[in-house]
């Protein structure tokens, strides 16, 4: 499997097991709800629906939403964040749940602390200059 690739499972309505048609096995990153899932139907209505497609959707949805938050997140980061903020969905199945909540904190915390990085990093290079600077003019 491509590092960059997210492999979906589907769980039930109650988000604590995966549906009998769900994807399994090692190869499975992530679960997202995936049955009773509601979408518009063609007359404007809700309608429930079920798949692996639709749990895909949300976790495109959620990576896409990461990214937007931080578009320099590289794929296998996003890929790391989803898999590593996800609630444990139970003994035996070795992936969790999709949780955007945490998924979206990793991203701002991971933002936050580059944002900080920079700044003293400028404010280093600032200093820098002003005594470069300094030290020209002392010794003309």
């Amino acid at each position: 499997m491509a590092p960059n690739n997210i492999t979906v499972a589907a769980t039930d309505p109650t988000g604590t097991a995966l549906t009998r048609w769900s994807n399994y096995g090692p190869a499975v990153d992530i679960a997202a709800p995936g049955e009773d899932v509601y979408t518009t139907d063609n007359d404007g209505s809700y309608t429930p629906v079920q798949g692996t497609s639709f749990a895909a959707a949300l976790v495109s949805g959620a990576s896409a939403l990461l990214l937007s938050i931080e578009p320099r997140l590289s794929p296998e980061e996003v890929k790391e964040i989803i898999k590593g903020s996800s609630d444990r969905l139970g003994d035996g199945f070795g992936i969790g749940l999709l949780n955007i909540r945490k998924a979206v904190q990793e991203v701002l915390d991971r933002k936050r602390q580059k944002d900080r990085e920079r700044l003293l990093l400028a404010c280093l290079v600032g200093a820098g200059v002003v005594v470069a600077v300094a030290g020209f003019l002392l010794s003309h």
